[in-house]
């Protein structure tokens, strides 16, 4: 038995101008890309070139502020400390804890066919986890060396 997720797109086409986490700005994201053009500039030369120091120096400033930033930024989330919802809100990023249902797929390709029934797909992970031991033991050849 072969069970494949089927991966459904539902979203956004993806854009590089995108701003991934909340805390990070124009300027960090500006500053993320000239890192990265530094980067390219530092791998051309051998170490003790100008450019990697350069690299280093400015990968050190950049690490700084987007620390920086992240910090005022949550300290901003949390200045309502009287609102138990509102402080709950903040951390649930922070930890990947997320309450948008519809990154989990309800198709499953259990051996060549689709299934979305919701029981159906349980009973087919249920048969395929209790078969699985036994089929990757018999799967396993004999030995001849004996352990004492």
């Amino acid at each position: 038995m072969q069970i494949q997720m089927v991966h459904v797109k539902t979203g956004q086409a993806c854009n590089k101008r995108v701003i991934r986490d909340p805390w990070i700005a124009k300027g960090i994201l500006k500053s993320s890309a000239r890192l990265h053009k530094l980067y390219k500039e530092k791998m051309k030369y051998p170490q003790g070139h100008p450019s990697h120091t350069k690299y280093k120096e400015y990968r050190k400033l950049y690490n700084q502020i987007k620390r920086k930033s992240r910090e005022l930024y949550y300290a901003t989330k949390l200045e309502y400390k009287n609102d138990i919802k509102g402080i709950w809100k903040c951390p649930r990023p922070i930890l990947g804890k997320s309450r948008d249902k519809n990154r989990i797929t309800n198709e499953f390709l259990i051996d060549g066919r689709t299934i979305t029934d919701s029981k159906k797909v349980a009973n087919e992970f249920c048969d395929f986890y209790t078969d699985i031991g036994p089929d990757l033991a018999g799967n396993i050849p004999d030995s001849n060396t004996r352990f004492k």
